[in-house]
C-alpha cells in the first residue's frame, strides 16, 4: 500500500494472539481508535488465532432473502456478528 496511513496494532489495545481470551474487547478498542482519524489505516494483528466469543459480540437484526423483504418478514431474528 502507497500513501500516507497509520498503521494500528490489535496487540497495543490488549488483544493477545495464542492466548484463549477473548479479543473482541480489544478489537473493538482498535477500531474506535481508528475510526476517529483522518487518514487511511492498517488494522494489523501478529501472526496467531484470535478468539472471538459470542458474549461480547455485537448483536445485529439481519436476514439474508432473496424472495422477501423485512415488512414481509418482520421476525427477523437477532444475531452475533464475529466483530
Amino acid at each position: 500500500m502507497t500513501g500516507n496511513y497509520r498503521v494500528i496494532h490489535v496487540d497495543d489495545f490488549g488483544a493477545c494472539p495464542n492466548s484463549g481470551e477473548d479479543a473482541i474487547p480489544s478489537i473493538h478498542s482498535a477500531l474506535e481508535a481508528a475510526s476517529g482519524l483522518d487518514e487511511l489505516v492498517i488494522l494489523k494483528f501478529s501472526r496467531g488465532q484470535y478468539d472471538l466469543y459470542p458474549d461480547k459480540a455485537i448483536k445485529q437484526r439481519y436476514y439474508i432473502s432473496n424472495t422477501v423483504s423485512e415488512t414481509e418478514a418482520p421476525d427477523v431474528r437477532l444475531n452475533n456478528i464475529a466483530i
